[in-house]
């Protein structure tokens, strides 16, 4: 929704303010990410959508880091078989001699 060209928006139910950058307000403020004119709160920074894709950014960099330390820990435990794998064997008599 606009007003006077601003983007206005509107309060989602169960968020916390303020929420990445963004809280509503009646004051008019400059984005500073997208530099788009916006009503809300006069110490927020961002505008709505602008906060909603820090927020996914920040949300899918969590994910992407939660995944390589998973990643991280199976390489680990793979590397730590192959030097075991030798050991196996020379106890059970099947050595690489």
């Amino acid at each position: 929704m606009q007003f006077n060209g601003a983007i206005v928006s509107t309060r989602v139910e169960g968020r916390k303010y303020p929420f990445f950058g963004y809280a509503p307000g009646d004051y008019l403020c400059m984005c500073h990410d997208c530099k788009k004119q916006f009503l809300g709160d006069k110490r927020c920074l961002t505008c709505e959508p602008c906060a909603e894709a820090a927020y996914l950014r920040a949300d899918l960099m969590q994910q992407i880091e939660l995944l390589e330390r998973c990643h991280y820990g199976i390489a680990v435990r793979a590397a730590g078989l192959f030097h075991i794998l030798p050991l196996c064997h020379d106890a059970f008599g099947e050595g690489n001699a």
